[in-house]
């Protein structure tokens, strides 16, 4: 047995400074890498807050022409829209439905709720406390016309 371990006296020895050189330059590898990077603190920052406001409407304010009597008006607004917020005033009175489509919860719709606009009447709507679902208001109303006419000549196409 004595001469087994005198036998592999040597290899211990040599996978001993073996591994002793291999941490030291380990070590020393890491503090030179730590030294060599600087470290440079990041403030976070926060990303510019988008106003809420109105973009536009579809379609426009004003008379338009159409035979649909169940059209409905877009409003586009800069954030998602929290529609139960919208308190609307329309006069003359007409039962009107709003909603926010999943999709686009930036745009409120608003058509008529088993009702019909009426050709050639004038309706004023006015849009009031208006929310984005993160708690910004408008701030001011919208004024918005719908006046629809009648069609009066329909082109087919052709001859």
């Amino acid at each position: 047995m004595k001469e087994d371990l005198k036998k592999y006296k040597w290899i211990f020895i040599a996978a001993l400074v073996l591994m002793i050189i291999t941490i030291a330059l380990f070590a020393f590898s890491k503090k030179q890498n730590s030294e060599s990077v600087k470290i440079i603190p990041v403030t976070p920052t926060t990303p510019a807050k988008t106003a809420f406001k109105l973009l536009n409407t579809d379609p426009p304010s004003g008379p338009r022409s159409t035979s649909d009597g169940g059209a409905y008006v877009s409003f586009t607004f800069t954030k998602p829209v929290d529609y139960k917020s919208v308190v609307i005033q329309v006069n003359p009175p007409i039962k009107l439905r709003v909603v926010a489509f999943d999709n686009k919860k930036n745009v409120l719709v608003m058509m008529p709720n088993y009702d019909t606009w009426k050709p050639e009447v004038t309706y004023k709507i006015i849009l009031n406390n208006i929310n984005s679902i993160d708690g910004d208001s408008l701030g001011n109303s919208i004024e918005y016309t719908y006046l629809s006419h009648a069609l009066t000549n329909v082109n087919w196409g052709g001859d």
